[in-house]
């Protein structure tokens, strides 16, 4: 019978169907390991003076955006570790503040597993009172900064092209920065 057989799940004699060890073992893996490469891929940083890349992606809603649109500033980030300390950060600016000022936050969920990025990642994404522009494969990752780890990248725009670049690597530079938009 198809799907019958079984393998071992442990130590015991306890049988799991294929289908239930298979996915066991892939939820195992992307939860044992970060939901975002520690190390991206490198790529070549946005030049001054150089258009920023468009593209048509879509927001943790699902909701169609086109970067850079009007952006002046995009706050792009690629690593768990940034996203983590700069999620309460633009919270508490809120969602009214980043879009008076015309401010996209971008981030690169492209090297996530499909599995933990639709079971764990779009939910808590989808719970936060912000848009967050998602990245969620190579070739809308293609020609973005690349910060350093654990950073984001605070890139200024003057009608899609890109006047400046700066890493900022923690919740007191962002503070800072956003606070110091006109």
């Amino acid at each position: 019978m198809a799907g019958s057989q079984g393998t071992h799940s442990g130590s015991g004699s306890k049988m799991l169907p294929t289908w239930a060890a298979a996915a066991l073992a892939v939820c195992s893996m992307g939860l044992a390991t970060s939901a975002w490469a520690e190390e991206p891929a490198p790529v070549a940083a946005l030049a001054v003076g150089q258009a920023f890349p468009t593209r048509a992606v879509k927001d943790q809603h699902d909701k169609p955006v086109a970067l850079p649109g009007q952006a002046k500033v995009i706050i792009y980030a690629n690593s768990k570790a940034a996203d983590e300390w700069i999620n309460p950060v633009l919270a508490q600016f809120g969602a009214e503040a980043l879009s008076a000022h015309q401010v996209d936050y971008v981030s690169d969920i492209s090297r996530m597993p499909g599995l933990i990025s639709r079971m764990i990642a779009l939910p808590q994404l989808r719970e936060r009172s912000y848009p967050v522009v998602l990245l969620r494969d190579e070739t809308e990752v293609a020609g973005m900064p690349a910060p350093p780890s654990q950073c984001v990248d605070w890139v200024t725009l003057n009608a899609g092209i890109v006047t400046g670049v700066t890493p900022l690597c923690g919740a007191p530079q962002v503070t800072e920065y956003l606070h110091g938009l006109k």
